[in-house]
């Protein structure tokens, strides 16, 4: 009998030490279900971080747009694009006839 009693302390000892271990492990598995949560806090504060710089970093400078208007003379009817003067001015006329061709394709 004192056998059998000492098998049930065992048994019961065991049983103690696979619950310890047990809520041990459910202690760490509590653990790891924070770790995305503060994963999501740091990516949000370093987003935060960021946004906070960059409208510091650019209100530091003003931003402006200046536009001009630039109106190209084409000449009269001549063909030209592009103004020349002067004696190295080359001059060259051709009139289109359809198609992109011109009098001197058409020969």
């Amino acid at each position: 009998m004192n056998e059998n009693n000492l098998s049930t302390e065992k048994i019961l000892e065991q049983s103690l030490e696979l619950n310890k271990i047990q809520a041990d492990l459910l202690k760490e598995k509590g653990k790891n279900q924070r770790l995305p949560i503060v994963m999501a806090i740091i990516a949000f504060a370093s987003a935060v971080i960021i946004v906070v710089s960059l409208l510091f970093f650019f209100s530091q400078y003003e931003f402006y747009v200046e536009t001009t208007e630039i109106t190209q003379d084409t000449g009269t009817g001549t063909g030209n694009n592009v103004y020349q003067e002067g004696e190295q001015a080359q001059y060259h006329e051709a009139s289109e006839v359809g198609d992109g061709e011109t009098k001197s394709d058409q020969s």
